[in-house]
């Protein structure tokens, strides 16, 4: 994973190397977005650890590469406002599907225009789509059960990132009444999403990122699989990894929102919380 910056994206805009990929609402990128760019939210469906689930999304993110139009040779560069985690999804997306060539916007749409580059508001997208054949990376991927069987095995961390009471069990955090049981994986190591960036939304540094995670006992010589609730904070902390230096790194999609309908699965909680 790279991130590039507002100059090098316009170079390679200009010279028709890159794809800039918005990742935010359609609504949003009609307000304004990056001259050329293809609107692609990356939240149009979610990973569920059954086959027809399965299934279902990965004919999703075969949609999702086809309507970028890659022709084969351009770097795919996601970007939002800021460092956010639509654009990681996106990044995460492409990586899942094999395509090798992908970046985030260093700062975003936001930094961007703190550059002086400008906005369109053309309604269109500027590629025409091109079918997508898939090369599944399936050492990017992680299912329920792929996060049940980690527990126990010292080569695998279970990174949670959501918030402290989501981690402990004590509250639902952003997604109230939806999960039907509080708690998380069993085994989990915890550190909240927000850590790994800064207060602009930029990523922290390789090295302080590998000093936090250090401290939780999460280092690059294991694999790490990534979770929160429903995938998107996991999305971004899979990038914050990856541009770290950790190579072995999986996002569990459909995350603890998945995990916490499968009834024969366990899930642990603090005991205050009980």
């Amino acid at each position: 994973m790279q991130f590039v910056d507002s100059a090098w994206l316009a170079a390679h805009l200009a010279d028709g190397s890159a794809i800039a990929v918005d990742t935010r609402t359609a609504q949003e990128y009609a307000q304004g977005h990056i001259p050329g760019a293809v609107s692609a939210y990356p939240y149009g469906a979610q990973a569920v650890s059954t086959p027809a689930g399965d299934a279902q999304f990965r004919a999703y993110v075969v949609e999702y590469m086809t309507n970028l139009g890659i022709t084969g040779d351009e770097t795919l560069v996601f970007y939002a406002m800021k460092n956010e985690t639509t654009d990681a999804r996106g990044l995460w997306t492409a990586d899942f599907a094999g395509y090798e060539d992908s970046a985030l916007l260093a700062g975003g749409l936001h930094q961007w225009l703190a550059e002086g580059h400008p906005l369109s508001q053309e309604q269109d997208n500027a590629r025409q789509r091109v079918a997508f054949t898939p090369h599944w990376h399936e050492a990017t991927f992680a299912t329920a059960d792929d996060a049940a069987a980690a527990h126990g095995d010292p080569h695998v961390v279970l990174l949670d990132v959501r918030s402290e009471g989501e981690y402990t069990g004590s509250a639902q955090g952003r997604y109230a009444g939806v999960n039907p049981r509080l708690g998380r994986i069993p085994g989990s190591v915890w550190i909240e999403w927000t850590e790994l960036a800064h207060a602009d939304g930029t990523y922290k540094s390789p090295d302080e990122i590998r000093q936090l995670l250090a401290a939780k006992g999460v280092t690059p010589d294991k694999e790490v699989i990534t979770y929160c609730q429903g995938g998107g904070r996991a999305a971004h902390s899979y990038a914050a990894l990856k541009s770290a230096g950790f190579g072995d790194v999986r996002h569990y999609v459909g995350s603890f929102g998945d995990y916490s309908r499968r009834a024969d699965l366990p899930i642990e909680k603090d005991a205050e919380t009980d």
